[in-house]
């Protein structure tokens, strides 16, 4: 392998250990005293931390967990300038999947991670900003109508989606494929991950950010 492979390989390497770091659990555990694993919905994420440890274990869990998905692709910008076009992009979106992989299935929680959605936006917020500022803004105003987290996440990934067909003036274009397609592959994922919140939901027994959540 040439210095450039090796440095390629750190990378993922990095990517998916780093994404796998569960900072909500820590956060809830250290600041908190709570293991999310056992309260709210069960989720050692982000949201959950924040139902039932509070807003400063939450919002922090939320800031690092974007950071694992932001870090690898600045990274690879940082170490491999040199690498250029569709090359680029897909390496770009190779390490930021490899983080979202390592928060869903993170090895230091027997594969039971978080839903992504915040490695997600890391990702985004690097790769394509403006369509990430577009549902960032959708996933606010579904939250504050409705209350629950999940429908923000939700909202926001599908605005994400079809904003991509409006930023872009040639979205079918190689150069822009890329993009759409975890775009698209970010919206599978979550709806996939976010399959229990949906039937609670369904059902009127999703649990609201309003109050802390205990059962």
């Amino acid at each position: 392998m040439n210095p450039d492979q090796l440095l390629i390989a750190g990378l993922a390497c990095g990517a998916f250990v780093f994404g796998a770091v569960p900072f909500a659990y820590l956060f809830a555990l250290w600041i908190g005293r709570v293991d999310i694993r056992e309260q709210g919905s069960g989720n050692p994420g982000a949201s959950n931390a924040f139902r039932v440890a509070g807003p400063v274990p939450g919002l922090l869990a939320f800031l690092f967990d974007g950071a694992k998905g932001a870090a690898p692709v600045l990274a690879r910008r940082i170490l491999l300038p040199e690498m250029e076009g569709e090359a680029a992009i897909w390496l770009d979106i190779a390490l930021g999947a490899l983080a979202i992989i390592g928060h869903v299935y993170t090895p230091f929680l027997g594969f039971r991670g978080g839903k992504g959605v915040a490695t997600l936006i890391g990702v985004f917020a690097v790769l394509f900003p403006l369509g990430l500022l577009i549902a960032a803004v959708a996933s606010l105003i579904a939250m504050g109508i409705s209350r629950y987290f999940s429908v923000g996440s939700l909202v926001g990934v599908v605005a994400l989606s079809v904003s991509y067909f409006f930023v872009h003036e040639e979205p079918f274009a190689p150069a822009n494929l890329p993009i759409l397609y975890l775009s698209l592959a970010g919206l599978v994922l979550l709806f996939i991950r976010h399959r229990d919140n949906i039937r609670r939901l369904v059902r009127g027994e999703e649990h609201s950010f309003r109050r802390r959540e205990s059962d």
